[in-house]
């Protein structure tokens, strides 16, 4: 006696290939136009803009980012890494500018106090210590006083 085919079996393999096609031709799209982004000389970072400092120091940086593609560019790590290369500045915002400029946002970190713990050390508006330490304070800036014995203190309370 001849199996009747499954009505079931039918519908199962319409409703995949109904899903599988759109999937497949969206794959499809996004690979071709990731390529024609990572391709395109029109997407090529031609013009770098640096506005709240001057400009002339960063040239370092400027040749780095020239000539590449502007949508590759891990912005954040940029961003961290202009902060640690250039530690009395700090960026605000990096900006993709289509199709083909990059604009940095920087300000110049300016101490307002200064802390006395073995050394005299600056701190900026955002209350971040920056790097430069001096033996001697200055005349112009508060000094904050005190938190010596509590770092001491920290240290004695923790364990190795």
């Amino acid at each position: 006696m001849p199996r009747r085919k499954n009505k079931i079996n039918k519908i199962l393999i319409k409703t995949i290939f109904l899903f599988a096609i759109p999937a497949l031709s969206l794959s499809v799209l996004i690979v071709i136009l990731k390529a024609f982004f990572r391709a395109s000389p029109y997407f090529t970072i031609n013009k770098v803009t640096v506005q709240g400092v001057d400009g002339e120091i960063y040239l370092k940086l400027k040749r780095k980012v020239m000539k590449k593609n502007i949508f590759f560019h891990n912005l954040k790590a940029l961003k961290k890494e202009i902060e640690q290369d250039y530690s009395d500045t700090q960026c605000l915002i990096i900006e993709r500018k289509l199709p083909d400029e990059l604009l940095f946002s920087l300000k110049k970190r300016n101490p307002i106090a200064q802390i006395k713990l073995t050394r005299f050390h600056l701190v900026d508006d955002l209350a971040v210590m920056m790097p430069q330490a001096s033996d001697l304070a200055f005349r112009d800036l508060p000094i904050i006083f005190g938190l010596e014995n509590k770092i001491q203190k920290s240290k004695a309370k923790m364990p190795d």
